[in-house]
């Protein structure tokens, strides 16, 4: 069995993600809360004691590093483990 993208569903409209352009996005947990923007996830990494998510997010490279986000794990940042979205090929 064979996966595809994992599309992710998220709080993106929170003042922190909107604005990213460098670093990690820490502390931003929102439980249960319904999301309101798709992205996808790319991969994972760890940095400064740090677990985080590698996302790529469909406003374009002025966006984050270039269109791409590290965003925390182990926190639910920006409601990220309430919707996973994935195709069985």
């Amino acid at each position: 069995m064979k996966y595809g993208l994992v599309v992710i569903y998220i709080h993106g409209s929170e003042t922190n993600f909107r604005n990213l352009h460098k670093g990690i996005l820490r502390g931003i947990a929102y439980g249960d809360i319904k999301g309101d923007h798709a992205v996808v996830l790319v991969g994972w990494g760890w940095k400064q004691d740090i677990d985080y998510w590698i996302i790529r997010n469909s406003w374009g490279t002025e966006w984050g590093d270039a269109g791409y986000g590290m965003v925390e794990r182990h926190h639910n940042s920006l409601g990220i483990n309430n919707f996973i979205y994935y195709a069985i090929l």
